[in-house]
């Protein structure tokens, strides 16, 4: 009976370590880390400090934080508070989604600047893409980490 339930097990028990063991992966590394989004306050005016190559209203900065500044055009008042941000990231690929919460209260439009900052990324590289909530997409950069 003993010889029966060992006989059993054992290749459960092996299937089981087996799989556990086998966790390799070439995806990429989860990130569960802390961010921050947030729009400066007021009209901006000229343009961003470059990091890319193509895009003068986005630049970056990345060492061991990611830090994205990116212009967004909106109305004009509020000149606070007024878009809804959020993130995604999966794999190597970051979108930012902007809502403008008060696009038809004045008859003007400005220019916005968006800061973010992702902190302890694991990937060297990323795609940032930066979409309106209607599906826009505003920019579309790489961003290389500098070693």
């Amino acid at each position: 009976m003993k010889t029966t339930r060992i006989s059993t097990l054992l290749p459960l028990l092996l299937l089981g370590l087996f799989v556990a063991c086998n966790n390799s992966s070439t995806e990429s590394q989860e990130w569960d880390g802390q961010f921050q989004l947030a729009q400066v306050n007021g009209c901006q005016s000229g343009s961003l400090g470059k990091a890319s190559v193509g895009d003068s209203l986005f630049s970056y900065e990345f060492e061991d934080d990611l830090l994205i500044d990116f212009r967004v055009s909106g109305n004009c008042c509020p000149e606070t508070d007024r878009f809804e941000l959020s993130h995604a990231i999966v794999s190597k690929s970051i979108t930012i989604t902007v809502a403008d919460t008060a696009a038809d209260l004045c008859l003007c439009t400005c220019p916005y600047t968006i800061h973010t900052e992702f902190y302890d990324m694991p990937e060297d590289m990323y795609v940032v893409t930066v979409v309106t909530d209607d599906g826009e997409v505003l920019h579309e950069e790489d961003v290389w980490r500098i070693f």
